[in-house]
């Protein structure tokens, strides 16, 4: 499956949001995916915020799902990404919101605050199981 991520980048500091879509890249291609991550497509040509967006939505066209950081909805471009691939009906995926709050232990399967166990990488908070153990 090919997976394509989308967050916020305008308005942060871009060594900030590399690292946040290079740690969803990772954690996505280590489960198998092919991912495009925005911040490593060609950016020739692109002078203006519609450049960026329109050849961006070129590439999600091309993918089987979107990965939603958990900012993406403070960013203009992830809300269209998100509309648009609403709008072909493409499996949308979101950030664990206990990886994006770090609040996981250091091998990434338990969050700590809030006592459950990860049973994939790509669960919620909603969708882990409580750890008894």
């Amino acid at each position: 499956m090919k997976i394509y991520i989308s967050g916020k980048i305008n308005g942060l500091p871009p060594f900030y949001s590399q690292m946040r879509f290079a740690m969803a890249e990772k954690k996505l291609a280590e489960k198998g995916f092919e991912v495009i991550n925005p911040w490593k497509l060609d950016m020739s040509g692109c002078e203006e915020w519609d450049d960026y967006i329109m050849r961006d939505l070129e590439e999600l066209r091309k993918c089987d799902a979107i990965y939603l950081l958990s900012n993406w909805q403070e960013s203009d471009g992830a809300m269209v990404e998100y509309y648009f691939a609403n709008g072909k009906k493409m499996q949308i995926l979101h950030e664990p919101s206990c990886l994006s709050c770090q609040h996981y232990d250091q091998d990434g399967q338990m969050c700590k605050l809030h006592g459950f166990k990860f049973v994939t990488s790509l669960d919620s908070c909603e969708n882990f199981e409580r750890n008894n153990q």
